[in-house]
């Protein structure tokens, strides 16, 4: 896993961690949580599609992200909004984290209109859905590089 580097990416880990402490990743029934409350603007969920997670579809869009982007991505797949390239390679991703319990973290800088260098760090973590079984991920996608550290 790379470093994490934005404070609410390591609260949000923190959160996952204290839920496996105690036998089971997070719950979408526990959420929204006390403890992340702050973070919930910047939060995101993804259901599989198919018993495979060839394909996942976004179930949740903080209203920070949502303003970000200037559009709210629940109900699409991304395979409705992602290139096709980086459709399996992010569903893999999502496969791997939901089973494994481990966490992701990926640092970028997006490219575009009043986007120019905007750096982030998104953080995909384990969460149990809303039929107390199937594995989902929560995510959340921090910006604004003068909180990003190097440590």
């Amino acid at each position: 896993m790379p470093v994490v580097k934005h404070p609410d990416s390591r609260k949000l880990i923190a959160y996952c961690d204290t839920c496996l402490a105690a036998g089971s990743p997070p719950r979408r029934s526990d959420l929204p949580a006390r403890e992340i409350v702050a973070l919930l603007p910047n939060i995101f969920m993804l259901e599989p599609v198919d018993a495979r997670g060839a394909d996942w579809r976004f179930r949740l869009m903080g209203q920070g992200i949502v303003s970000r982007f200037g559009g709210d991505a629940t109900d699409l797949t991304i395979s409705q909004l992602y290139d096709p390239a980086q459709v399996e390679h992010n569903a893999r991703i999502y496969r791997e984290v939901s089973i494994g319990d481990t966490p992701n973290v990926t640092h970028g800088t997006f490219q575009g209109i009043d986007k120019e260098y905007l750096e982030f760090e998104i953080v995909h973590l384990p969460l149990i859905g809303t039929d107390g079984d199937t594995r989902w991920i929560l995510g959340g996608i921090f910006f604004d590089g003068t909180h990003l550290t190097t440590s």
